[in-house]
């Protein structure tokens, strides 16, 4: 059987939440520096778009490293799927009402008879719920950031001395 429970966070993505517990920051596995990897080749793209977007933020925040790279290159792949899906399932819904059908008729299958979802309706829902997959390993959901603390104002003085701050008469 396998563990259970959540999967274990980086260390940067830990101080960057605010640990709780005393152990919890040093409790992380490896430390990787934060560097930005290369592109792999097989990107194209959509994947090769989403890459470049991601890698300067992620490496802003520590949290991306030439050991992230085949897992950010795997959400990249899953992206252009994303994208390519829904561009072509927006493509036949655009087709349906220029026949005047409805549009929703995109999402089933053509075969009379058969009230099955379409696959390319299935394509789509696969690569999104690949992609969201992939985002929640890296820590990028939109969960996970809400779990970040905000980041500190800076504190405003209110002591009485802040009107006398100016040069001498």
């Amino acid at each position: 059987m396998g563990a259970r429970g959540p999967l274990p966070k980086p260390l940067q993505l830990k101080l960057l939440q605010g640990a709780k517990k005393r152990s919890s920051p040093t409790s992380s596995g490896i430390e990787a520096p934060a560097t930005a990897p290369q592109m792999p080749a097989h990107l194209v793209r959509e994947a090769a778009a989403e890459w470049c977007g991601m890698v300067p933020q992620l490496v802003a925040l520590g949290l991306m490293s030439d050991l992230d790279a085949p897992a950010l290159a795997l959400h990249c792949s899953a992206w252009h799927q994303v994208v390519h899906a829904e561009t072509a399932l927006n493509a036949q819904r655009q087709r349906l009402l220029q026949a005047g059908r409805d549009p929703a008729e995109a999402l089933l299958s053509d075969q009379p008879d058969m009230q099955r979802r379409s696959p390319l309706a299935v394509a789509a829902a696969q690569a999104r719920a690949e992609c969201n997959a992939y985002l929640a390993a890296l820590g990028l959901t939109p969960a996970s950031r809400l779990r970040l603390p905000a980041p500190k104002a800076e504190a405003e003085d209110t002591s009485p001395s802040r009107f006398f701050k100016g040069p001498p008469p």
